[in-house]
């Protein structure tokens, strides 16, 4: 029951030569209201999405608590409405910002019942860049040939709508090529 939520604490004590020691420790445990809201298209509990990257997700009363009698709003992770429907929506999602547990509320529209709650949680992965070598030959008067890509694993392609622009930089500071692309191609010069 909801009114169990609290602090519970666990102390452990030994007897030592006639000398009783002792130790606690305590862990939160939040119950949440039980309820029939569900998440559609969602199997679980948890969206995992990339940085960047888009969520939506809408949530509902199951039928058989006469769904169509419900408002909705979402919770964000700090507790706060962040929506005043039944969709949850968040155009970039940042690491930073949008990880945690989102919480959608269900109110009878004549306050006649209890709200009904369901929570999911985002898990935002961040980016990742992968560079490839597409071919090379490291001898002086040789080249190199490289390509960057951000890497999708396991996430389907497209799952970002951030738009990239790769800019390749020679040690000492100079852009390596004429303008940006995923690629570069150098030649390596033979000292003269």
């Amino acid at each position: 029951k909801v009114y169990e939520s609290g602090v519970y604490v666990c102390t452990v004590s030994v007897d030592v030569d006639g000398t009783t020691h002792e130790a606690s420790r305590g862990t939160n445990i939040q119950v949440k209201r039980a309820g029939n809201v569900v998440f559609p298209g969602l199997s679980g509990h948890t969206i995992d999405v990339m940085e960047t990257s888009p969520v939506y997700q809408t949530c509902r009363v199951q039928k058989d608590h006469g769904g169509t009698n419900y408002t909705y709003h979402w919770l964000g992770p700090d507790g706060k409405q962040i929506s005043e429907n039944n969709q949850l929506r968040i155009d970039y999602a940042l690491r930073s910002k949008h990880s945690g547990a989102y919480t959608c509320v269900a109110t009878t529209r004549d306050n006649a019942h209890r709200d009904l709650e369901g929570t999911i949680y985002v898990i935002v992965s961040p980016l990742r860049f992968q560079i490839n070598t597409l071919a090379e030959d490291l001898r002086l008067g040789g080249f190199t040939h490289r390509r960057v890509s951000v890497s999708q694993l396991p996430f389907p392609p497209g799952t970002t709508i951030e738009q990239f622009e790769f800019m390749w930089m020679t040690p000492d500071g100079r852009p390596a090529t004429p303008q940006p692309s995923p690629e570069m191609y150098i030649q390596l010069q033979n000292p003269q």
